[in-house]
């Protein structure tokens, strides 16, 4: 006897064909869509999070290959579309044993009504490690025709060579609603930054906070590899028209010793070219070891104190002299009290901890932004 399947007990637990009848296919990198979050794809033509040909060079191989993974990265724009499909073609064969594929290469859809906040639609559905795709992520085939801002966020841990939007073929389409305050966010961190381990896209906790302040956040989370190292501040210097510049690197950091030494370099380059630009300095959250904190013979909680004190000091030290526009914030108060329950893995935030994360720095970020 044949081995039942799940999908032929719950049919929504199936990967769905889809019908191109009625579509047409897009060229996204052509007005009046807008890809947000990749600063140099108007430059250099690629779904790429650093330069092409990074001058300096990229600081090690993981930033190197990682760059290519599209974390953060959005495409923007209005339609009264009844349905919106995307083809995609994934540069790597990324899988892991503790993050879905819907994260890790899929995208998620959210739409707004004038007028109202963005809501999740759809994210990919494919069969599990095909390279290319074509799946629906918004059908309303059974409502009027209405203008909807839509966004569509690309994979966190993998890239894309190549991606088209299908629309409806007579669907009218309009440049993406103004941002609230012009320039990007500038995020430089770890996977936790990345997004390891969203469920989707659209949850971690770079693009909440994009939703939640209505503005543009460059993704510079660098899974492993987000060591601090003095060219990635050169690097993020190239970034055009950035509003504020956050440095979360501390669990890359590897040791106090190397983190002491790295955040001051970090923050001088920043600075000589941006004076004045908010900086916002971020200590790591709270993995679930830590609550081993109160034992003699564990260090861990000693290891995250002793680095958030560097941080915390660092700050304190340059507003002291007269440095108005950086900021510390403790990011072991980010997941709250049962910050054990946040992770998939006891370092990696599930949904819920990227949730949290971008509750918590939702206001401090607006206030120090001025929105």
């Amino acid at each position: 006897m044949s081995k039942p399947s799940i999908a032929s007990s719950d049919r929504n637990m199936a990967t769905g064909a889809i019908s191109d009848n009625g579509l047409k296919y897009y060229n996204i990198a052509e007005p009046p869509f807008k890809v947000a979050g990749l600063p140099f794809f108007y430059i250099d033509g690629v779904f790429r999070r650093l330069p092409a040909n990074p001058v300096p060079a990229a600081p090690n191989e993981g930033v190197e290959h990682l760059s290519w993974h599209t974390a953060g990265a959005q495409l923007r724009f209005r339609s009264n579309s009844s349905r919106v499909t995307v083809k995609v073609e994934s540069r790597f064969d990324e899988l892991m044993d503790h993050m879905p594929q819907t994260g890790i290469c899929g995208c998620d859809l959210y739409y707004a009504l004038p007028g109202e906040p963005l809501r999740f639609w759809g994210v990919s559905r494919y069969g599990v490690g095909e390279l290319k795709y074509e799946t629906e992520l918004f059908n309303c085939m059974n409502t009027a025709p209405v203008m909807r801002e839509f966004v569509i966020h690309f994979p966190l841990y993998n890239g894309v060579k190549s991606f088209e939007v299908g629309l409806d073929e007579n669907a009218e389409i309009e440049p993406p609603s103004a941002w609230s305050k012009t320039g990007a966010i500038i995020w430089y961190g770890t996977s936790i930054q990345q997004g390891g381990c969203a469920n989707r896209p659209g949850m971690a906790s770079t693009n909440i906070l994009s939703r939640k302040l209505n503005m543009e956040i460059v993704n510079l989370g660098f899974s492993g590899s987000g060591k601090g190292e003095k060219e990635i501040a050169e690097l993020m210097c190239q970034i055009p028209d950035p509003a504020m510049f956050i440095l979360d690197y501390e669990a890359n950091a590897m040791t106090l010793e190397n983190l002491s030494a790295t955040l001051p370099v970090l923050i001088d380059i920043l600075r000589e070219k941006y004076p004045d630009l908010p900086i916002v300095v971020i200590s790591r959250i709270k993995f679930s070891h830590d609550q081993l904190a109160d034992l003699e013979h564990d260090t861990s909680r000693n290891s995250r104190l002793g680095g958030a004190e560097i941080q915390r000091k660092e700050v304190e030290r340059r507003r002291q002299n007269g440095d108005a526009n950086i900021y510390f914030i403790d990011g072991g108060t980010l997941l709250g009290e049962d910050y054990e329950e946040c992770t998939v893995d006891g370092i990696h935030p599930t949904d819920l901890g990227f949730y949290r994360i971008a509750e918590n720095l939702e206001a401090p970020l607006k206030k120090i932004l001025g929105l």
